[in-house]
């Protein structure tokens, strides 16, 4: 009995040992790869597959890496000095190209004191620097940047879309074994539907992430001695003047006369009728009273 244990333990070993180096053998490879073999002066040389990291694991788990998205804008108003404004203009429009950007509009008004608009879009990862330069071409009169986070609006809209598309697999599904004519057109109007949603949000991504990739810039160059556009809550009467006052008073006047005379119009004609009236009922009632006599 100790002789069949000791036999067994030893068969339980070998095949242990065989394991191993079946194991072994796969790992690098069938054999053929050096990856476990000593380097020249005994040192071990460094495996080829490394150990797998954090982003390695998100990757085979199908995670994906979203980072931090942001949609930047910006609005200047800058004076320039007088005559210099075409070469501000040519050089915001250079800078944005210069950038990695282009003009996306751009407006001019005025003969002698000149001023114009543009709308620029600049990468994001440049925009910093293209303010920098465009707040060199003059003296700003005003600079307002903003920066509005939309990481989260992407990640919904991935998984909105992602959804949609899962939906759209069931339902090419099952039109493929639908049976009816009544049942195929029902799963052809709810197919039509997810895809139009799906349509629209790949637009509405594209759209922010349009945004997000490049940054708005509004610059507004002037010449000084540009005149102000007045405002609407600047209307009415400014300087007030007699002969005005005098004016509207002979206008007031007169409207209310005109409201005297339109009043009698309407009012004389329905007099009369109420007048004739009360003459006939006069009359009537005279005559009832001499037959009661």
């Amino acid at each position: 009995m100790t002789q069949f244990a000791r036999a067994t333990g030893r068969l339980l070993m070998l095949s242990g040992i065989v394991a191993l180096a079946t194991a072994a053998c796969t790992g690098a490879g069938g054999g053929g790869s050096n990856a476990e073999r000593p380097a020249a002066g005994g040192a071990p040389a460094p495996s080829v597959a490394g150990p797998i990291g954090r982003g390695d694991v998100a990757v085979m788990a199908g995670v994906p890496q979203v980072g931090p998205s942001i949609v930047k804008t910006a609005r200047l108003s800058i004076q320039v000095a007088r005559g210099g404004f075409q070469e501000a203009y040519d050089r915001a429009s250079s800078i944005a190209g210069e950038q990695g950007g282009f003009v996306e509009s751009s407006s001019t008004e005025g003969a002698k004191v000149r001023s114009g608009r543009l709308t620029l879009r600049i990468p994001a990862d440049r925009f910093e620097a293209a303010l920098s330069e465009i707040s060199g071409l003059g003296d700003i009169r005003l600079r307002s940047v903003t920066g509005r986070d939309v990481t989260s609006r992407f990640v919904d809209l991935a998984a909105r879309i992602r959804n949609a598309r899962a939906q759209e697999q069931v339902l090419l599904g099952i039109l493929h074994t639908a049976t009816t004519v009544t049942g195929t057109l029902q799963v052809q109007r709810t197919l039509s539907d997810v895809q139009l949603q799906i349509e629209e949000l790949v637009g509405q991504q594209r759209s922010l992430q349009n945004r997000a990739e490049l940054g708005t810039i509004q610059v507004e160059l002037f010449e000084p001695g540009l005149p102000t556009r007045p405002s609407a809550e600047s209307a009415g009467i400014v300087s007030p003047q007699l002969s005005e006052a005098w004016d509207r008073a002979k206008a007031a006047f007169f409207g209310l006369i005109y409201v005297i005379v339109v009043s009698i119009g309407v009012l004389l004609p329905l007099g009369a009728l109420a007048l004739l009236g009360l003459l006939v009922w006069r009359r009537v009632r005279a005559r009832q009273a001499g037959a009661e006599a």
